[in-house]
Formats: structure tokens, C-alpha cells, sequence
């Protein structure tokens, strides 16, 4: 329902992956905030920072908004764990397939039956402190590093009893972050950080010592392969090695301008580094020499681990994950699902439905979102909004290629297939809404002028023709509600509220919210919703009950500007945004809470009823209530 280029600029980004289009069950991905599951892409969609493996099987990823995948057969396949968070999990690290301590916006977590539950552990943090690594050589020693704020300095906190208590250790004087940290054995540590900052010891951290790195680029993640063998990696691509235990460092850029993000030894001479645009590097002779391999064009490989000399696996953003059994040759998606950014969604039942976005994505379901599968739209441009009148009839619209140019398709066998309709006005389509399988009207705007204006048409045939409306408005429209044939609102650019009482014919301004405007609906002929928010992220709810003659706000305390809402009943409605968060009311919106926060920004959302909710965003990123999802639980 939104015209969103920031959530296209994703599928650009995106649009060397290639991913086929494939139908995938359900992820039963429970999120922290409440009863959501991921539909597409699966396992998940949010960020991953960083993956552990305690052997050649057992293996832990972490990442943004709480998330933890545990799998057991080497990367193959991932199962969700509940962290019991959702701020950012920036390290995690397995001695063994047991004991585990993940680090980030939580402080410290620690599990002791292989992430089953995960229990947090008093590390005596600062409310200005930040963690970022963690290593653990057994189930007893560990360290975590991280940043004050306050001081403005890293530090570096030991234990000895598997985290029950944590001692912080003395350090050198320097100003600066600490963002890894790698121990070979019980003595023998190195830390890294910014600017260039590189600090070893060999008693177990009683002393530390800073030593010259040969940059002063930030330095993001180290490892080693034994006491003697160290590397660090970071800013600008650069990899800096160590052969006498981290006292002497040789530096150098090994690539133009990706930054590196990740390093992985699986042995003195043969080790992986990872990063920024795909970035994937491989030495088999301790690092005088360094490759390239392919693992995925364009994508941010945030975390790396050597299992074995030939089993590898890289996590990274929107959660993509590979893995390799060769030594980097090959490398195998562990991913799966349509990646393009979706910016619209309708269901006409609780088991059929749609989404669409860039590139002329057009998915359907028959199974409440269980399987999605792509439909072919015979369009390469945006399409921005779908609805369905019926479980047979639905219609797509957007914009093409060419400049101005507008898209409409429908579907009359639920989604099966979509027909290309001649659409004979100029400019962009934004939403659309049907009142029956023959009535419907879209909206957008046009350029008149260097200006934005209105573009509103009506369809009394399905969508086969259609009739311009509403010529001399002057404000392009977001989205539009119809309750009937002849009541509807739509909303503008400028946070205008139009309304018709005629079927669209004639349309008066009712109200002015300030601020841009991006979704409205209506339940009856009383009460609407519609959602918004600034430039600067600030959001804006605003509730009518008296047909949109009044406005009043609600939402206080939501984040994130706001594009999509979604109501099943007068009291039970849901609104998502930018922020990635949903949020959901059962008071007709007096009080919202937080629902989930899983994917980096959500466009639409739709609902059938009170159980069955979806929410699409960017990277393909379909979101599902667990009623939706076919999961019965009890929240």
C-alpha cells in the first residue's frame, strides 16, 4: 500500500543473488516480543553478527532482535532457540556442545544444555557499556570484550567459574573501542579494536600488553590457530598476522574496499576472511597469499567459523547463511525463499492470499502462508499494493518501467494467475481496494508540473476498465478504505484525509495531519484508522469514530515511522513500520503493545481475523501470527 523507494533501494541491493523462487513450509521462529513466526524467508530473515561450532556439527548463530539458530548437522539445517531478548546479539561462542555465552545488547547469556534456555549472567556492566566478543576456551575460563561509553575506552572482563563471577582486568592506557577477542589456550590472548588497537597476553590476561598493529583502521575480529599463529582482520581490507604470538604484526590491504568482518583458521596455514560486498577470501599458507572465492554476490558476511580444513560456514545480513564441505569450491544457501523487497499484502480468507513488490513479485498462497509461490506478473516494474475481493478475484497495482507508466493486474482463480489490464492514465498506483469482485478503486499520483497530484480511478468490471476520478485534486494519494460502494477515504502526501459519499465522484478534505501519511483503514462507517510519521522517524497513529470528521492521536511510545495498518474488529488492530517492530492493540488502539521486532523495515500488513495477521517487508520478509502460520499456542 506504500510508495516506498527506500525499501526498493533493498532489491537493487539485492539483485544480483538470484534466488529462485521456491515454495518453503512455515519456520516455526517464534519471536521474543510475541506469537510471530517466519513464512519467508526461512529459516529467518533478520541480521546474523556472528556463528560459533563446538564440532563439526554442532553449531550456534546469533543476531539482531534476539535471535539464536542452533543446528546439528553442520550447518544443513537451523532450528530457532529463544534467547529470551530481542536486542542485538553481537558474538556467541561454544567450548563445547554444551556450554555457551552469547554477548550484546543484553550483556551476557549463558546456557549449559546447548541452548535449549539461555539464562543471563551477572558481568557488572555499565548502562554505557557495550559488549561485542566473547571466547571461552573451556567450560570455566572465558573473556568478553567491549566499549564504555563514559570513559570512552574498552575494556576486558575474565572468568573462572563459567560466569558466575566476573573480574575486570587491568589494561594499558588508550582511548578507543574493543570490538574481538581470541584466546589459543587458558594463557595465551589477543584482543583487537579501533584505532588499530592490538593487546596480548600470556598469563591468562593478569598482564596485558598493547602492542603496534601496523594500522590504524578499526580492527573487528581476530583468531588463532594456536599460541604462536594469530590474525586479525578489519577497516578497509585489511588483514594484519602475527607468528610470534601477537609481539611483532605485519599488516596489508588485501582488498580495495570491503571492509572485513569475520576470520576463521581451521589450521596454521589454510583460514577464511569474510566482509563487506560478498567478500570471501581463502589462504592456504598462513596468510602470505589471499584468494578470492564466491559464496553470493553483494551480500555482508558478518561471521565465520572453521569447523574442520574443508567445512566452513558464513552467516551474515538478512540472515543469509552458507556453508562449504570443500574448502570454499562450492558453497551451499542454507537459506531459502524470494528475497525482493514486498510492499504489499491482502488476504481474502485465512488460507488465501498475496504479496507483491519491486520487480513485478507477485507471491501467492493457498495455505494461510505456509507455502508461497511466485506468479508470473509479465511486469518488471514495482507493484506496491494487492487486495482481494473475494477468494477468486484480487488486483495488483503499481507502477512500470517507464516513466509514469501505470500497472494493473488481476487475478479471477485466487491468485493462480494474473492478467495484464489496460490501465489508461498516466502516473503511479499506491493502493487499491474492492468492495465486491466488480467494484474497485486505486490511487497515486502523477506529476503535474514538477508537482504531485492525485490520480484516482474506478473499476466496475473486476478491474478490466477503468474510469478516472477526482481530476482536480492536488495531492498524489498513499492509500484508500471503501466500506461500500459509495463511502471511502483516502489518504495524501501532504497528510491530507479525503473523503467520498458518492462512490468516489467528489471528494472533501476532512482533516490535516501534518505529517506524511501512509495507510488507512476502515472497519465500518464510523471508525478508521490511519498511520504515518515524519522524516525523522517518529511515528503517528491517528483513530476517528465519528467517520473521519475528528481525528484524535494515539500510539504514544511507537517507534519508527509507520506504513502499514491492519484491524480485525473494533477492538483488535495492528500497525508496523520502518522500525521493523509490529504492534498490536486489543482496546481499539488506547494502549499498543509491542509484538515483535524481527525484520529491518516491514511495508503492510494484513488481517482475516483476530488469529491470523501478516506482515511483509523488506528482503522478502513475510511475517505470520502462529494461528496464521497453522502453530496453535497459547501466548
Amino acid at each position: 500500500m506504500r510508495h516506498r523507494a527506500a525499501l526498493l533501494a533493498f532489491d537493487l541491493l539485492l539483485a544480483a543473488l538470484g534466488f529462485a523462487a521456491v515454495a518453503a513450509p512455515a519456520s516455526a521462529f517464534l519471536s521474543a516480543g510475541g506469537n510471530w513466526v517466519w513464512q519467508n524467508p526461512l529459516p529467518q530473515g533478520t541480521g546474523l553478527n556472528a556463528v560459533s561450532f563446538a564440532d563439526s556439527s554442532h553449531g550456534w548463530t546469533v543476531g539482531d532482535n534476539g535471535v539464536v539458530l542452533v543446528s546439528s548437522d553442520g550447518g544443513a539445517t537451523w532450528a530457532a532457540q529463544d534467547s529470551g531478548t530481542i536486542e542485538r546479539l553481537a558474538a556467541v561462542d561454544f567450548p563445547d556442545a554444551t556450554h555457551g555465552w552469547i554477548v550484546g545488547g543484553c550483556g551476557v547469556l549463558a546456557t549449559t544444555d546447548g541452548g535449549a534456555t539461555w539464562a543471563p549472567q551477572d558481568a557488572h556492566l555499565s548502562p554505557y557499556s557495550s559488549v561485542d566478543g566473547v571466547d571461552f576456551v573451556d567450560d570455566l575460563h572465558g573473556w568478553i570484550v567491549g566499549y564504555d561509553l563514559v570513559s570512552n575506552s574498552g575494556f576486558v572482563k575474565t572468568t573462572s567459574d563459567g560466569g558466575l563471577t566476573w573480574t575486570r582486568q587491568a589494561l594499558p592506557s588508550f582511548r578507543g573501542w574493543l570490538s574481538a577477542v581470541a584466546f589459543a589456550d587458558p594463557s595465551h590472548g589477543w584482543v583487537v579494536g579501533y584505532p588499530g588497537v592490538v593487546l596480548m597476553t600470556s598469563d591468562g590476561g593478569a598482564t596485558w600488553v598493547r602492542r603496534g598493529s601496523g594500522t590504524e583502521k578499526g580492527l573487528l575480529a581476530v583468531t588463532s590457530a594456536d599460541a604462536s599463529h594469530v590474525w586479525a582482520v578489519g577497516a578497509n581490507g585489511r588483514v594484519c598476522r602475527s607468528l610470534d604470538g601477537g609481539r611483532t604484526w605485519s599488516c596489508r590491504r588485501v582488498v580495495k574496499s570491503a571492509w572485513l568482518r569475520s576470520v576463521t583458521f581451521a589450521s596454521a596455514s589454510r583460514g577464511w576472511a569474510a566482509g563487506e560486498q560478498g567478500t570471501v577470501l581463502v589462504t592456504r599458507d598462513g596468510g602470505v597469499t589471499w584468494h578470492a572465492q564466491h559464496a553470493g554476490a553483494d551480500r555482508l558476511w558478518c561471521g565465520a567459523c572453521a569447523c574442520t580444513s574443508s567445512r566452513v560456514c558464513l552467516v551474515g545480513g538478512h540472515g543469509d547463511i552458507v556453508t562449504t564441505a570443500d574448502g570454499g569450491a562450492t558453497w551451499a544457501n542454507r537459506t531459502r525463499g524470494p528475497r525482493v523487497a514486498l510492499q504489499g499484502v491482502a488476504f481474502a480468507d485465512a488460507q488465501r492470499g498475496g504479496a507483491v513488490g519491486a520487480r513485478g513479485t507477485i507471491l501467492a498462497t493457498t495455505d494461510g502462508g505456509l507455502t508461497w509461490r511466485r506468479q508470473a506478473s509479465h511486469t518488471r516494474g514495482a507493484l506496491y499494493a494487492v487486495a482481494f475481493s473475494d477468494s477468486r478475484h484480487g488486483c495488483a497495482v503499481g507502477s512500470g518501467v517507464r516513466k509514469d507508466a501505470s500497472v494493473v493486474r488481476t487475478t479471477s482463480d485466487g491468485g493462480a494467475t494474473w492478467r495484464k489490464r489496460t490501465f489508461p492514465f498516466a502516473g503511479s498506483l499506491n493502493d487499491v481496494t474492492f468492495t465486491d469482485a466488480a467494484h474497485g478503486w486505486a490511487v497515486g499520483s502523477r506529476i503535474v508540473d514538477r508537482r504531485s497530484r492525485a490520480l484516482v480511478a474506478k473499476t466496475s468490471d473486476g478491474g478490466k476498465t477503468w474510469k478516472r476520478q477526482a481530476k482536480r485534486l492536488r495531492v498524489g494519494l498513499c492509500a484508500v478504505s471503501f466500506i461500500d460502494a459509495r463511502t471511502g477515504w483516502a489518504i495524501g502526501y501532504s497528510g491530507a484525509i479525503l473523503k467520498t459519499s458518492d462512490g468516489g465522484k467528489t471528494w472533501k478534505r476532512w482533516y490535516s495531519a501534518g505529517v506524511s501519511l501512509d495507510d488507512i483503514v476502515f472497519i465500518d462507517a464510523f471508525h478508521g484508522w490511519a498511520v504515518g510519521g515524519d522524516m525523522d522517524e517518529s511515528s503517528m497513529v491517528l483513530a476517528t469514530s465519528d467517520g473521519g470528521a475528528t481525528w484524535s492521536e494515539q500510539g504514544s511510545g511507537i517507534g519508527g515511522d509507520l506504513t502499514g495498518v491492519a484491524f480485525a474488529d473494533m477492538a483488535h488492530g495492528w500497525v508496523t513500520g520502518s522500525g521493523g517492530c509490529i504492534w498490536e492493540t486489543t482496546d481499539s488502539g488506547e494502549t499498543w503493545e509491542r509484538q515483535s521486532c524481527r525484520a529491518l523495515a516491514l511495508s503492510a500488513i494484513a488481517s482475516t481475523d483476530v488469529a491470523h495477521v501478516w506482515a511483509v517487508g523488506c528482503s522478502g520478509a513475510i511475517l505470520a501470527t502462529d494461528a496464521s502460520a497453522g502453530i496453535c499456542r497459547v501466548r
